[in-house]
């Protein structure tokens, strides 16, 4: 286990206990102290930290970190602190990192993230277990810690930049708390009482969220949407959600007012539109879709071909085909000049507008798969056939193909169960 230890009086109350239970459950215990640089006393913290684990026979990693000064110092702070934490894990070999969060912690960090206008996601603020990080003092005050301290004989170090209120949580910590305790002495345990019960709610909306977007969203990097039909039902909290949940799977961290931009561009009267999201991506709308349409989007893969003995009928992925029409053909995507005979119509016309009166949303066209031989397709997987590789009165020989792999249009469930179903034909 790996404990973060800046030497004041939370983290050396953690180191304590923690170094009391390895020596009663055997794991190894392995601290970390971050320097910052940022104030004169930086020195003085590192090497208190470093005789503190010397006497108590700790392993240390010290990582000394360069924090940008420019923008928001103390995020800045934090950023580096994290990465650091990262390198000492990965150091270590520790599958947990414990940090000494504590009770007025979450709650200043409930008022900064209110006072932010955050929604429910961001008030739930800390968690005790976090993927692999771990808090175990944040059912503790903070004077708790102090007088747990004092009857070990133990000393700590302060920081005194902690006294500086231009920061936000010295404010809230020095000016604000005082006040509202005196007030209401139970704000403390209320306002961490809160963020408990955020928490337990956004654990049950992160799996509504994962479940629907598995059922109606594609969350391909090549090609994410949402199915607006099914999303146009649901109450806007709810739509919400998904939003965000949507656009994290992308990579995407929209804001407040961005996430109501995007809903209102999705459930609008206008059929089409466009809204621009950070990282230079763009959401379009395209009548039944939400899609979202990054700067650099990931490659498109390509599925294959097999032939099969199948004739399920109404399965768009199986086809038949005269196979002397098939010589020379090959899958790839769309390509300029490409033309196409459809299947039981008079005449040729270009495959873009094949796409376009077959209902094909933009983003997809230039993704879709052909099989196509020179610029004659032969068949568009999912849409239909030409009139060209037919079976007719002349034909000598029958091929069945069935094409595996995934269409642009199909939702995480949709291309789950065909997986389900190549298996099961062993393909």
């Amino acid at each position: 286990m790996l404990a973060g230890v800046s030497g004041g009086a939370d983290s050396v109350c953690l180191a304590c206990l923690l170094r009391e239970l390895s020596a009663r459950q055997g794991f190894r215990l392995t601290a970390v102290h971050v320097n910052h640089g940022l104030r004169s006393a930086s020195q003085e913290d590192e090497d208190y930290v470093r005789a503190l684990c010397e006497r108590w026979r700790i392993e240390l990693i010290v990582r000394r970190v360069t924090v940008p000064r420019m923008g928001n110092l103390e995020a800045n702070a934090r950023e580096a602190r994290y990465r650091a934490f990262d390198q000492a894990m990965e150091e270590s070999g520790a599958d947990c990192l414990a940090l000494a969060h504590h009770m007025d912690d979450q709650a200043e960090t409930l008022l900064m993230r209110l006072m932010r206008a955050s929604g429910p996601t961001g008030l739930s603020a800390m968690k005790e277990v976090s993927g692999a990080v771990w808090r175990p003092l944040l059912s503790v005050r903070r004077r708790e810690i102090e007088a747990f301290l004092v009857a070990k004989g133990l000393s700590w170090r302060e920081d005194e930049s902690n006294r500086d209120e231009r920061y936000t949580r010295n404010f809230i910590r020095q000016s604000l708390m005082p006040m509202v305790e005196e007030r209401f002495p139970a704000a403390v345990r209320n306002m961490a009482a809160v963020s408990r019960i955020l928490s337990d709610e956004e654990d049950y909306w992160r799996g509504f969220c994962e479940s629907w977007l598995h059922e109606y969203a594609c969350m391909e990097p090549s090609g994410p949407f949402i199915k607006l039909d099914k999303f146009d039902t649901l109450h806007t909290a709810v739509r919400r959600r998904l939003l965000r949940a949507f656009c994290a799977s992308a990579g995407i961290s929209a804001g407040r007012e961005q996430l109501e931009r995007l809903e209102g561009l999705a459930v609008g009267t206008e059929r089409r539109g466009f809204e621009n999201l950070p990282g230079e991506v763009r959401a379009m709308k395209t009548g039944l879709r939400l899609h979202l349409l990054p700067k650099a989007p990931g490659e498109t893969v390509i599925g294959r071909l097999a032939e099969t003995h199948e004739t399920e009928a109404g399965n768009r992925r199986i086809e038949t085909f005269d196979a002397a029409q098939l010589e020379g053909a090959g899958l790839r995507l769309r390509e300029e000049g490409d033309v196409i005979r459809p299947l039981g119509m008079v005449g040729s016309q270009s495959l873009s507008d094949y796409l376009i009166n077959r209902g094909v949303d933009r983003p997809w066209r230039d993704r879709w798969p052909v099989l196509a031989a020179g610029k004659q397709i032969l068949w568009v997987p999912g849409l239909g056939m030409a009139q060209t590789a037919a079976v007719g009165q002349a034909t000598e020989k029958r091929v069945t193909l069935r094409y595996l792999g995934r269409l642009p249009d199909e939702t995480e469930a949709e291309w789950e169960l065909e997986m389900k179903e190549d298996g099961a034909h062993g393909k």
